[in-house]
């Protein structure tokens, strides 16, 4: 029985460590990925929505095969199960949260742009997103964030 219960612990403690780390690494990385898929260069915005379309239209399950499996078959080297397990796991939340950071970023209505157009003199877009009001991008975003976090936690059994 103290046998079965340090080995839930310790299980405990890796899906801790998997969770946090998972959003610690996507959290950033979803919001590259959403400047991506906003870009006005095809270079950049049709790779970065295939690569949405592909990992919000895969089984989380597959992704983590194909991230542990693929390196060692198509270039004989291997990842630990751990670091497989982050990577697949990042890949996959960013492409989520980058939904939900572009969705968030596009709801804010045109007039907030505008005043920051009006104070700021620099001209790109990207210039301009710290500028917008945080309450506005927070109210729109935080809501959604919850069911992404939710299911990262719920979604630990694959590891």
């Amino acid at each position: 029985m103290g046998q079965i219960v340090l080995q839930l612990f310790q299980s405990l403690g890796q899906t801790f460590k998997v969770f946090v780390l998972t959003l610690v690494f996507s959290l950033p990385l979803g919001f590259v990925v959403a400047a991506g898929r906003m870009s006005r260069h095809k270079l950049i915005s049709v790779p970065v929505n295939l690569f949405i379309m592909i990992m919000r239209g895969t089984p989380l399950i597959l992704q983590l095969l194909f991230v542990y499996f693929a390196p060692f078959y198509l270039f004989g080297v291997s990842f630990p199960r751990f670091t497989a397990c982050i990577v697949a796991f990042v890949l996959n939340y960013s492409s989520y949260f980058a939904e939900i950071y572009r969705g968030g970023l596009q709801s804010i209505d045109r007039g907030q742009h505008e005043a920051c157009r009006q104070s700021e003199t620099k001209s790109s877009p990207w210039s301009r997103t710290p500028h917008l009001p945080r309450p506005s991008v927070w109210r729109s975003c935080s809501e959604p964030h919850r069911t992404p976090v939710q299911g990262c936690s719920r979604s630990r059994p694959f590891s």
